[in-house]
């Protein structure tokens, strides 16, 4: 009789067990939040039957992704030193692992003026049409003169000298040239360079380049669109990625790598505005975006930066290059 007792607590203890597990599986099923569903974007296009172009996703929040959360911490820590010692008045950064999509980021939605970060949807737009056109990048524009007052820290074109897109192109990106870039839209047409950014579902800058328009997460779109040939062939998308690589500007992002990383190719674009702010607020805007190409996991990074001096922007910019690196190389 007492075994038979013993055999039935035995089996009610069990029973509640099994049930207390049950009911606590469907708690922590509502209470444990689900990824969030990917957003797919596709080229607006209706002049394909069958097919209908991916242009690029995104495959979450930050907080999905776990492993990245020392990262931000780290990087919001250093950006309120900074801004408690009056280095910068606001930072962005925007971190993704291009091989898997995970990332993080700190004021990563901040909106800031492109500047010459632009100039990147222009050599898309241009190579948009080659696409459609082999013999564009060879033929030749002349040069009549500089339409901009700034006098420029590189070799100026020759006047009346013509010049083939694809050198047009190596100025436009690998020397930020304004005179490039003016000559390349006029050739090409602003609706051509808005249609990239339509395309790429972003607000479109005003010619005048002033405004803030664009954050660190939305810039990723240009080079995520060119890292995955989801937008131009799979030639012009290496060729794009080949050209951002020869920028001459090394000062941020290049320079921020520890000095054992910095052979490591890096595809970029910097971006440069003085501000005429009356009240002082800020006075200058830099920003540095661009894939570090390391052996076992590419990443985009994109820092942006407001305040005074320039020295400051950019040693921030360098800073918070180095901690992304170091602390994203040491990460399985």
């Amino acid at each position: 009789m007492q075994n038979c007792r013993s055999r039935f607590a035995i089996s009610l203890g069990c029973a509640v067990f099994f049930g207390a597990g049950i009911a606590g599986g469907w708690f922590l099923r509502g209470a444990i939040a689900k990824p969030a569903e990917p957003t797919i974007f596709r080229e607006p296009s209706g002049k394909y039957k069958f097919i209908d172009p991916l242009i690029g996703f995104n495959v979450g929040e930050k907080d999905d992704f776990k492993e990245y959360g020392d990262l931000e911490k780290k990087l919001r820590t250093k950006i309120d030193t900074l801004k408690k010692a009056v280095k910068v008045h606001s930072v962005s950064v925007y971190f993704r692992d291009m091989e898997n999509a995970h990332w993080t980021g700190v004021n990563e939605g901040e909106l800031y003026s492109p500047a010459s970060l632009y100039k990147v949807a222009l050599m898309i737009a241009v190579l948009k049409q080659a696409d459609s056109d082999s013999s564009l990048l060879k033929k030749e524009l002349s040069y009549t003169g500089s339409k901009s007052p700034e006098k420029p820290d590189y070799p100026p074109m020759t006047v009346g000298k013509a010049y083939t897109i694809e050198q047009l192109l190596t100025r436009l990106i690998a020397l930020s040239d304004n005179d490039a870039k003016a000559i390349l839209r006029d050739r090409i047409g602003q609706e051509a360079v808005s249609a990239v950014f339509a395309d790429l579902r972003l607000s479109e800058p005003a010619l005048s380049e002033t405004g803030d328009s664009m954050s660190a997460r939305l810039y990723s779109r240009f080079f995520r669109a060119l890292y995955n040939a989801t937008y131009l062939s799979r030639v012009h998308s290496e060729y794009a990625l080949s050209l951002l690589s020869q920028a001459e500007f090394k000062s941020g992002i290049v320079n921020g790598l520890p000095p054992e990383a910095r052979t490591l190719t890096v595809a970029h674009k910097f971006g440069y505005r003085v501000i005429e702010d009356p009240t002082d607020t800020v006075t200058e805007e830099i920003h540095d975006c661009g894939i570090v190409y390391t052996p076992t996991h590419p990443y985009f990074v994109c820092v942006m930066t407001k305040g005074w001096k320039q020295t400051d922007l950019l040693d921030t910019i360098q800073l918070l290059s180095r901690l992304v690196y170091e602390e994203t190389t040491t990460t399985p």
